[in-house]
Order: C-alpha cells, then structure tokens, then sequence
C-alpha cells in the first residue's frame, strides 16, 4: 500500500459553488464566504507525505550543484546562473505540491535519477586531477572550514516554499490535503510557522554566542532593547496586515491565529519572550527550558482543560468575546512556539562548533540522524498516548513533529553539500577546494533580503485575489500566474541582491 494518502484528491468542483447561483448583489460577500470556506476545515495528509513535499527543495538544490559540476558551469554568467537556479530550484518547488501533487513518488524519483546521471556524467569526465591517487584517510580529511552553504540554502528554501504556497493555497491546483489543518492533522502548509521558529533560532544572537559574555545588568537590558528594536517591523507587519484585512474584507481563516493575531505577531512575541527568558538564564539551559515549557504547556493543554478553551472559547461555542478570547489560538501557541525556538537555540549552539574536516561533518550529520530517529519515536508516542499533533495549539506532538522536520531538512541539506564536496574533490581535484563554494544565485538574493521577499510575497498574493477569482481559475491559468509570481519574486530579489541594495528600515 502506498504510504501517500492520494485518495483525497480535491476536484475542481469541490467545496465551490457557481457564481451563477448567486444572487446579484451579494456577490462579493459569498464569495469571501466560498473562498474562506475553501480554505477551513481540513484534516491534512500523512506524515510521510509532508516530509517528503520538504524533501524536494533539498533534491532540487542538489540538482542545481550537481548539473553545474557536471557541465562545467561554474564561470557562469549572473543571468544564466539565475536561469539555472529557477529552472532547477524555484520550478520544481512550484511544480511538487501543483501539477505533480498526485504523483509526488515519481516526481521525486524522477529528480533523484537525474541528480544520479550528472553525478556519473562529472565522474566519467576526464579532468585536471583526475589521476591522483585518493585514500580513505585523504577523502575524510578534505578541508571544509570555509563557511557551509547548508544553512543558507535551508533559511532561503523557507522562504520560497513559502512564496509558493501562500499564493498557490487559493487555487484548485493546490490539493486540500495539503492547507493548514483545522484542528488535529499534519497538513503540509503547518510546517511553515515551525520552520521559520527554527530557522530564526539557529541562527540567533543567542545560538551564535554573542551574548555569552555580557553578565551586566546594564549589558542584558542593552540586549533586550536592541532586540525590541530588531522586532519592531515585524509588529509593523502585523498591525498593517490586521488593517489591510478588515478594511479591504479580505477573506480570512479566523481560527489560524484568532480575529487580530498573525503570523508576524508571534514571530515577534516569540523572539522577545525568548530574549528576556535568555537574558535571565544562561543559554546552556536552552534544551532545558523548551522540554519544560512543552511538559507544562502540555499538561495544561490536557489536565487543566486549555486544549477544550482555546478550541471551543470561553463559552464553548466558539465564540469570540474580548482580545484574549478572540486572539486565543494566537497568543496561546505563542507558549508553545516559545519551546520551540529554544529547541532551535540549542540546535545552532550545536551547529556552530567549529567544524573543519569532512569526517567531522559526517559526525555531525550522523548525529543529526540519530536526534531524528529518537524525535520519531516520541513523536510517535506522544501522537498516540498524549494528543494528536495540532499547530493550532501549538501542543507537545507538534513541537516534536517540528523538530523532526526541521532535522530532516538541515540534514539534507548538509548531506547535499558533502555530497557536492566530495564530487568536486574527486573529479577536478584538490586544488580546486580552496576555491569558495559558489552559492545558488536566487537563494543567496533571497536571504540577503529576506523579510522584504516575505513582505513582497504577500503584497503580490493580495494583489492576486483582490484582482480575480482565484478558485474558480483553470489549471493551466492557475500556474501561469505561480510561475510569473515566482519568477517576479526572484527578478527583484536578484537585482536588489546585485546591486547591493539592502532593504532595511531599522
């Protein structure tokens, strides 16, 4: 039996209703009422198919290094270089979870077999260095002190994957298994939130150990305004995005995060929260405080009857009285987000040792592998002993599921760049290593601009269902329109990036 769920293929005619049966007049208000409706009340996919969606921007950016080794494409120019990248990176990111949602196995296998011929095409060319003589003791020594693109690509692909779906989620092309669950479930958009807990966490001030030596008062009181300066277009964000949805009635998923709360909000709740707890704690305790968090966070979701509130509300209708209860869904997962993000912490503490020859990246990765291995298997228990996995609480499974998915892709990711490593070191030699990696264009200009491609990903999404109706476009329409909104998205970020144009306001 396949381990993919692809019996609940969603048709164009489901859960939408023809414009013709409306009423002149209340065209408009039905129709944010058919799209919101469109977007409510799903249970998700399986797992394995949520990893596997995550698993093709790794394939595609080992697809994108390996045909540039095998085809010597390294001195490239800026515009062939973006090319390649989209045509590599950013199209089969817009084609797995659209037009080959229900073949995502072949699809994937299709992009394996061809990571797997250019790797046999650099092997069997002959190439200055070729003849030297390798050794076990040589290969595991190659010198990989330089900065790893892993992290970078992983950061980048977020956004991306993002940009993809944000947009895609209000087509038919996009399967309903796939769009954020209502309740319990593993849809493949719940990944977002926790991916970008963690991919801020890795990377922060906190994991890097910036902060290590600031004991002060006066130093953490530093840290805590500098990182409420740090935060402030992110509340910016939030604030103008609850502006723009109430007074242009944009259509909505109210119990995502509640009636003001968003995406934003928590981002910036979160990364103040964890600041202030850090700044209070010494950052070794990081593991500790998010496997606390999570216990008491989940007991009061299970025993004290937290779960059954921010579900149903105060009244157990689900009704909305007050901020609190309006906004519950929100401020509530921001306890659980909070466990995650130290969850991160520790995770980049890790990840920023130094690090210099293959074999301790292998040690690494293995590592990587192994905190995988044991999330799964609590995962599996809490799935089944605690409470179903819920990112709209928030609770203990999804921080675990989270944790599982993130490790499933920073370890790609970094099995990709041994893998390249090594296919450079044993087809053109050792020499060539102490030349620098050469980064995938789009995904460096993202990330030299990332809440801006964010911010611009989103306006564009507005801009594209204020201007049409989204849910009753055809397949072919559907994604042309995701594949000049990708290519935009990358154009600007490629000229920002090559003109070193930093978009910034604080």
């Amino acid at each position: 039996m396949s381990i993919f769920r692809l019996g609940h293929s969603f048709k164009n005619s489901e859960k939408v209703t023809p414009m013709s049966t409306v009423k002149m007049g209340e065209t408009g208000y039905l129709y944010k009422k058919l799209h919101e409706d469109f977007i409510d009340g799903h249970n998700g996919t399986t797992m394995s198919e949520v990893s596997t969606i995550a698993a093709v921007s790794v394939i595609a950016v080992l697809l994108r290094d390996s045909v540039m080794i095998a085809l010597s494409l390294q001195t490239l120019q800026v515009r062939s270089k973006f090319f390649l990248d989209f045509v590599c990176i950013i199209l089969p990111l817009i084609l797995g979870p659209t037009m080959f949602s229900e073949h995502l196995f072949i699809f994937v296998t299709s992009l394996v077999c061809l990571i797997i011929l250019s790797i046999f095409m650099s092997l069997a060319k002959k190439t200055e260095g070729r003849n030297e003589k390798y050794t076990r003791s040589g290969v595991f020594d190659i010198d990989m002190s330089e900065k790893r693109p892993f992290i970078n690509y992983f950061r980048a692909i977020l956004n991306v994957q993002t940009a993809v779906v944000i947009l895609a989620v209000d087509f038919t092309i996009f399967p309903r298994r796939y769009v954020k669950t209502e309740t319990y479930g593993t849809g493949s958009m719940d990944v977002g939130v926790g991916c970008f807990i963690i991919g801020n966490a890795i990377v922060s001030p906190e994991a890097r150990g910036k902060y290590k030596d600031r004991r002060f008062f006066s130093d953490k009181v530093l840290i805590i305004e500098n990182m409420i300066k740090s935060s402030i277009p992110l509340i910016v964000l939030g604030l103008l995005r609850v502006l723009f949805v109430k007074s242009a009635d944009y259509q909505e998923h109210v119990s995502e995060y509640g009636v003001h709360w968003n995406f934003f909000l928590t981002l910036a709740a979160v990364k103040i929260i964890s600041t202030v707890i850090l700044c209070i704690l010494p950052v070794t305790t990081s593991s500790i405080l998010s496997v606390v968090i999570t216990v008491l966070y989940q007991y009061a979701l299970c025993r004290c009857g937290l779960s059954q509130y921010i579900l149903n509300g105060s009244d157990g209708q689900g009704t909305r009285y007050g901020i609190l209860d309006a906004n519950r869904e929100g401020l509530f997962s921001c306890i659980g987000y909070t466990a995650l993000y130290f969850a991160g912490v520790q995770l980049g503490q890790y990840l920023f040792i130094k690090r210099t020859k293959l074999h301790e990246w292998l040690k690494f990765l293995s590592s990587l592998v192994a905190m995988c291995m044991l999330s799964l298997c609590l995962l599996w228990f809490l799935s089944n002993a605690v409470e179903p996995v819920s990112r709209r609480l928030c609770n203990a499974a999804y921080i675990v599921w989270m944790i599982v998915v993130n490790l499933q892709m920073i370890g790609g990711f970094l099995f990709g760049d041994i893998l390249i490593k090594l296919l450079i070191y044993l087809t053109q030699g050792a020499k060539i290593l102490a030349k620098p990696d050469i980064p995938a264009c789009i995904l460096s200009a993202v990330n030299y601009n990332a809440l801006f491609y964010f911010l611009l990903a989103n306006i564009l999404t507005g801009l594209v269902n204020i201007s049409m109706q989204t849910i009753y476009t055809s397949t072919f329409m559907s994604f042309l329109i995701l594949l000049i909104y990708l290519l935009l998205l990358s154009f600007v970020s490629m000229f920002l990036y090559h003109n070193k144009i930093l978009v910034k306001s604080w």
